[in-house]
């Protein structure tokens, strides 16, 4: 019986060798690319000779996080690793301030009832606390003790107090509170058992405490920790969202199909009740009010209003790819009451807006200001690449040519400028055997060098896997000032 087990294992692994053998070859031959675009060499609006122009479009390297303060009228900024603060003045707009204690301050440490960022640490039988105001003032820091006997499972901040959730041996939980501006004691309270989670919202408002199995999430105010609010859940229930409003109102949730669903605090018994709204993307409320924003898949941003269940655009982005979109940062920030609408682009920058639009043109600006908006290039392709046996590659090119960039804070000189352009399997620039690639690709990069001393200025990196491309996005750095740009190159248009 045993050989007769192993030897139908053997031939099990065998039948399955041979059929992926098979399946492999067929795949192989299913998902061969088409062969290289046939280019006229060097004339054609894909190939880089003539005039073309860079536009810069953005900061690379992802989003921007932003916050707004808004009693101190100040958005802070993070990009690139760097912290940048911008204050709001009447007549010029938002002006950038030294980051100062600001420097190594967090998102998600924002609380916005004290307008500070409020860092927790845990240590042995303590907290940590660290205070940064976003107005500029000097940081605060405390130590405060967790109660005897206790071990500390989470903490959290939000309505200008720090929470320590713990337990102790017996296994009961407690919430045990402080004032982040002193460290003093609030108060300490026995809490349900968060068998799927504790939960802050983004704002800083709402202690969660989640038990799917009890078809409930406990909810606490943190302006008044003593108290707490126990929602109903239907059958179809998660713990995918917990936020609240600013005012302590509403709360929601998102059920197993990820449909929102939300929920009235101020009721006796509360429930939750569908909006009509998919939760796919980072849903936070405004800054006053029952209003909740998000960005959609097509750049679109959103603001519902709980009270008058009505459904408000406010702003879309209209010029940008948006494949690329990253649908749970932060992307909307709506304040009626300042006037104020701030969102995230596709390129590495905030745009600020008037509320109504255009009734403050000194809100209105993108932010961070780009010294460079674009350069000027005219180049030269060829030669054509060799290959290892001395013959001309159909696929490559050298160029050069001067580069001159162009901005509001940059030098007007020429610069030089040479790179190479790969486009094995893509482009055919000559006749002649092309070397095969698994996924067609054009790749270019370049340096711009100072013409009197050759040091380099500028790296350019470009890409495309589109045959019929004449547009090509890439990446610009700045190699003295250490910022990167995402840019776009397109030929110039030549007059007759």
């Amino acid at each position: 019986m045993l050989v007769q087990t192993i030897r139908s294992g053997v031939g099990q692994r065998v039948r399955t060798a041979l059929t992926l053998l098979v399946l492999g070859s067929l795949l192989s031959g299913c998902f061969r690319p088409p062969p290289p675009a046939p280019v006229l060499f060097p004339d054609d609006s894909r190939v880089l000779n003539g005039p073309w122009n860079l536009t810069v479009m953005g900061l690379s390297g992802g989003p921007a996080r932003f916050v707004h303060a808004e009693r101190a009228n100040r958005i802070v900024l993070w990009k690139g690793g760097q912290v940048r603060v911008y204050a709001l003045q009447d007549t010029t707009g938002w002006e950038e301030q030294p980051a100062g204690a600001l420097s190594d301050a967090v998102a998600n440490t924002f609380d916005p009832a004290i307008e500070a960022f409020v860092t927790i640490t845990a240590g042995e039988g303590s907290i940590g606390i660290r205070v940064v105001p976003a107005d500029g003032a000097p940081a605060v820091t405390h130590n405060v003790a967790v109660p005897a006997g206790h071990s500390l499972e989470e903490v959290a901040s939000g309505s200008g107090l720090v929470f320590a959730l713990t337990r102790v041996a017996g296994g009961a939980w407690h919430l045990t509170w402080w004032h982040s501006a002193s460290g003093a004691l609030g108060g300490t309270r026995v809490v349900p058992a968060p068998r799927d989670g504790f939960r802050v919202s983004s704002n800083g408002r709402t202690l969660a405490l989640w038990n799917l199995d009890a078809w409930r999430v406990t909810v606490i105010d943190t302006e008044a920790p003593h108290a707490q609010v126990d929602v109903r859940l239907g059958a179809c229930r998660s713990n995918f969202l917990s936020e609240s409003s600013a005012d302590g109102r509403w709360f929601l949730v998102a059920d197993c199909g990820s449909n929102v669903r939300a929920a009235d605090l101020t009721e006796e018994s509360p429930t939750t009740t569908a909006v009509g709204v998919r939760y796919t993307s980072l849903i936070t409320f405004a800054a006053h009010g029952g209003e909740f924003v998000w960005r959609d898949a097509s750049g679109v941003m959103h603001a519902y209003d709980l009270t008058e269940r009505t459904r408000e655009e406010l702003a879309r982005l209209e010029v940008e790819p948006l494949e690329h979109l990253e649908p749970w940062v932060r992307a909307v920030y709506l304040n009626r009451n300042a006037g104020l609408l701030v969102y995230g682009t596709n390129h590495g920058t905030v745009r600020t807006e008037s509320l109504p639009p255009g009734t403050d043109a000194a809100v209105e600006e993108e932010l961070p200001r780009l010294a460079l908006s674009g350069a000027l290039l005219d180049l030269r392709a060829g030669p054509l690449s060799t290959n290892e046996a001395g013959g001309t590659s159909a696929s490559s090119y050298e160029f050069s040519g001067s580069f001159q960039a162009v901005g509001a804070s940059v030098a007007d000189e020429a610069l030089a400028i040479t790179g190479t352009v790969s486009a094995y399997g893509l482009h055919d620039y000559k006749p002649g055997l092309t070397p095969q690639v698994w996924i067609p690709m054009l790749t270019g990069r370049a340096v711009a060098l100072d013409t009197g001393t050759d040091a380099e200025r500028y790296e350019l990196t470009f890409s495309t896997e589109d045959r019929r491309a004449t547009v090509y996005t890439g990446e610009l750095r700045d190699v003295s000032e250490g910022i990167s740009y995402s840019v776009r190159l397109k030929r110039a248009a030549v007059e007759p």
